[in-house]
């Protein structure tokens, strides 16, 4: 009796499981531009960061000597003005390939509207690549093929293709960033 009784209390127990999220995307458009591609911020609910993970491991996928990439982002967005909001990026690019650079910039796109997402501007040209996640986060692509361009933040402003790598995300390492959110748009 005491047996069952313990059964039933243990399975009472609210548990709760995450799992991780894994697949793929592909970036079209042009190899020399890089696309805004949006990420959600799965763990804006549960009160902790989303951690995404991207990955190009062979440097022939897609095409000769293309390049690899190695890219982990931590983050947690403002959505709307809350606080703790980060965007903290380790980005290994090539070292070799015909593309040594595979992401141009980032962003968090939550500051004036309700996406929860960030944006990461990622090489076009028919590009594959992977992502794991600690959370969902939808990755969503706006290379003018899948979705239109520009990407329009609500009620912000929009985003096209880049040309070039900002300067921040032409590390070879560990780069951390926080928005500033100017005193007027906390009224």
């Amino acid at each position: 009796m005491k047996k069952k009784l313990y059964i039933i209390i243990f399975l009472s127990i609210p548990t709760y499981i995450f799992s991780q999220t894994s697949g793929s995307f592909n970036v079209g458009g042009d190899i020399d531009k890089f696309y805004p591609v949006t990420f959600f911020d799965g763990g804006w609910n549960t009160n902790v960061p989303t951690n995404l993970k991207l990955g190009r491991s062979d440097i022939h996928l897609n095409s000769t000597s293309r390049g690899t990439l190695m890219a982990n982002f931590d983050y947690h967005v403002t959505n709307f003005g809350y606080g703790s909001y980060f965007i903290d990026a380790n980005v290994k690019p090539a070292l070799n390939g015909l593309y040594e650079n595979f992401i141009a910039g980032w962003r968090d796109a939550s500051e004036k509207g309700s996406c929860r997402c960030i944006i990461i501007w990622i090489r076009g040209g028919n590009t594959t690549y992977y992502y794991q996640s600690n959370y969902v986060v939808n990755p969503t692509i706006y290379d003018g093929i899948q979705n239109v361009l520009p990407y329009q933040e609500t009620n912000g402003p929009s985003h096209s293709f880049k040309t070039y790598v900002d300067e921040y995300a032409s590390t070879k390492g560990i780069y951390q960033s926080r928005m500033h959110i100017l005193p007027q748009m906390l009224v």
